[in-house]
């Protein structure tokens, strides 16, 4: 029932751009007539997870933005939930890349510059540092959280940067580094990534498994990460304070009206607080302000709708998964679904380095796969249902991957005594054995074949010629 609502809710936005930002999640609950054992099982943990925010704070986000947010990272999917990914080596990866990228470019980095204030001048902006230098630029982007923005920009701000980026909210929590298993559920094996625990007075702690989330190779040792916890955790580490930008009604109104700031004093904003908050957010933000003040447009893509598989379709996918796991032992191939889920199946041996990815854009790939067997996946393919990455070399690296493990699994037609038609999938008999009697009883004389051979040689000429 959540999903279909909030789907009509999100499509009734996308209709009618006119309709009001005012609803709140409290709102959108009450026109739903959801439950309190909703509110309090699904809704809190996952927002409160989410924007480290208590009760309170979480019925008053903006519906359209909350919601919005649940759909572009399928938090409302039941089954086969997409797979998340983490940078190998995490954010200094690839900020050294940005950073070689940007030298090799010939652009200058300073660091340890930290900018008390940003003035406009006639010719640009100033900076003044901390340490009392100056500096002069023809424009300026300021990558900070909108409070931190108003105060670089002081009393100089106009009226409409004071309103726009003012109308951001914050919530400001205390972060914790320990080793306190105290906090973690009781049942070593309920522990997960990411652990909430309510209160009685409706505030909310989140403890974070960094062992888990990090890859860190330490059995003995758990390092955990606890957002506001009642009390100070043993074997605390470290301890921080942090502020998290929120979806309130407030700034999901104001997100639409940055434009109205954007380099009109030859200063760009950007920052995650012109999204939900996220570091991704805070990317194409950064990415509109640079095109910005280059003069140059940018258009942001919009993530890909999520398939919705049929209870038929999920059941063909999960026997064609389990199929490909014992199938491909040499090779790897790598299905991706739009907008989803992303399955690996990588052979063992080292005998032939073949990688191919398809890319999955209709689930009725998988049902017509388990239901045809190798016709299928072909009719698959010229229906659409999927398509290569490698569009030049996809179809030939996907043959020599069957091929090369058709043989490893002595699918041959004597070393099993499996006739050409016997199909690998027990569900694609009744259309393996319809194809297999259409081409028995299809009648093919010699005086046809020449007509049929004659007919092809005339249409190869006439394409050619």
């Amino acid at each position: 029932m959540l999903a279909s609502s909030k789907v009509m809710y999100l499509e009734e936005f996308q209709r009618n751009q006119d309709i009001s930002h005012d609803d709140t999640l409290w709102d959108f609950i009450k026109s739903h007539g959801y439950s309190e054992l909703f509110q309090k099982a699904y809704l809190v943990p996952i927002c409160s997870s989410l924007w480290s925010c208590p009760t309170h704070v979480v019925m008053r986000l903006s519906a359209f933005s909350a919601l919005s947010y649940f759909n572009n990272h399928h938090l409302f999917q039941m089954f086969s939930g997409p797979q998340w990914y983490i940078v190998r080596g995490g954010s200094q990866t690839y900020i050294k890349k940005i950073k070689e990228d940007m030298l090799s470019s010939g652009c200058q980095i300073r660091t340890g510059y930290a900018i008390k204030y940003v003035s406009k001048r006639d010719d640009g902006c100033l900076l003044l540092c901390e340490d009392g230098s100056e500096e002069r630029f023809g424009g300026c982007i300021i990558d900070a959280d909108a409070h931190q923005t108003l105060r670089l920009l002081g009393e100089e701000a106009t009226n409409e940067e004071r309103r726009i980026l003012g109308a951001f909210n914050y919530v400001y929590s205390d972060v914790f580094l320990h080793n306190d298993t105290s906090l973690m559920p009781r049942n070593r094996t309920t522990w997960s990534a990411l652990n909430f625990l309510g209160t009685k007075d409706n505030k909310v702690c989140l403890t974070y498994w960094l062992n888990v989330l990090q890859n860190i190779d330490d059995n003995e040792l758990p390092f955990l990460v606890t957002v506001n916890p009642s009390r100070t955790p043993k074997s605390t580490l470290h301890k921080w304070s942090l502020g998290l930008s929120i979806p309130s009604v407030a700034a999901t109104k104001a997100v639409l009206e940055l434009a109205y700031i954007q380099g009109k004093r030859r200063i760009w904003f950007c920052g995650g607080y012109q999204g939900h908050g996220i570091l991704e957010d805070g990317v194409k933000a950064g990415m509109v302000a640079a095109n910005g003040i280059l003069k140059k447009t940018c258009e942001i893509l919009n993530n890909p709708k999520t398939m919705e598989p049929s209870l038929m379709e999920i059941g063909a996918r999960s026997l064609v998964v389990r199929f490909l796991q014992e199938f491909i032992a040499i090779g790897t191939l790598i299905l991706l679904e739009e907008g989803g889920a992303r399955f690996t199946f990588e052979g063992t041996r080292k005998k032939n380095s073949t990688k191919v990815y398809l890319k999955v854009q209709n689930p009725r790939f998988y049902w017509k796969l388990a239901t045809e067997d190798e016709l299928g996946l072909f009719g698959a393919y010229i229906k659409g249902d999927f398509s290569f990455a490698d569009q030049t070399n996809g179809l030939l690296s996907l043959i020599v991957i069957l091929i090369v493990n058709y043989e490893l699994k002595n699918y041959s037609l004597t070393s099993n005594k499996r006739g050409w038609w016997t199909p690998m999938f027990s569900t694609a008999i009744i259309a393996s054995a319809k194809y297999f009697c259409h081409h028995v009883l299809m009648h093919n004389s010699v005086t046809q074949a020449r007509r049929n051979i004659s007919h092809h040689y005339d249409l190869v000429r006439g394409n050619t010629s």
